[in-house]
């Protein structure tokens, strides 16, 4: 389905005065899909109210883009995401143009945004797709299992350890892993932190002689953690 050029105002706040609101009005008009009302595209409307049906719809365009972001840097996968709409990421998934990492620094990354929203049943969901970059770097140099560890986020940690790609040895920018920043910022004897250690430590590949790592790994670690093998 393709969308034709005019624009006719769009009679749509950012939340519907009916859930059906915008699924009607395209059903009647022709739009630009892709047109910002507002801070808002019809789609990122469409999200917003939970209306499925509207998402359907609009993801039957061909000239749709996807993964357009507003002036706040949102789109609608991160939209769905903050929500916690479980169906309607699922929804947007379907679509082959729905991108997972941008350039741009001012565009939310769904995988950043599921963790910094503790939304785990989406997060898996998303780690299971295979555009997910799990290993992608921010400009700090940190990957999404860095800021889990930083966040202490032990059930993403979780779901991070068991992809076969994952990286637990990736250096940032001050050369720190995931499994360093564990002992250096989770140095204590509270039971969640040590568990979280030790999730890392079975998937490193870091050994006590291994001088590039070893050093500041030791400096940070509790006593009472069990050490690199």
């Amino acid at each position: 389905m393709s969308s034709a050029l005019s624009y006719p105002n769009l009679p749509l706040e950012p939340q519907f005065s009916q859930p059906d609101a915008l699924q009607k009005y395209l059903c009647t008009c022709t739009t630009d899909i892709n047109k910002i009302h507002g801070r808002h595209t019809p789609l990122m409307l469409a999200v917003q109210a939970w209306d499925h049906a509207a998402v359907d719809l609009l993801l039957e365009y061909d000239d749709l883009r996807a993964s357009q972001c507003n002036t706040y840097g949102q789109t609608a996968l991160s939209m769905a995401i903050t929500q916690g709409s479980v169906s309607i990421v699922r929804q947007l998934l379907r679509r082959k143009d729905i991108e997972f990492y941008s350039q741009d620094r001012k565009v939310q990354q769904p995988l950043l945004v599921a963790l910094e929203y503790q939304q785990h049943e989406i997060l898996e969901i998303l780690l299971r797709d295979c555009r997910a970059k799990i290993n992608q770097k921010d400009h700090r140099g940190q990957t999404i299992l860095h800021l889990a560890v930083i966040y202490g986020d032990l059930r993403a940690i979780a779901s991070l350890v068991e992809q076969d790609l994952i990286d637990v040895d990736c250096p940032d920018h001050l050369g720190e892993t995931p499994l360093m920043l564990a002992a250096k910022l989770h140095a204590c004897d509270q039971p969640n932190n040590v568990k979280i250690y030790k999730r890392l430590l079975k998937r490193s590949k870091v050994k006590a002689d291994q001088r590039s790592q070893g050093a500041n790994l030791f400096f940070w670690m509790p006593r009472r953690l069990p050490v690199p093998s």
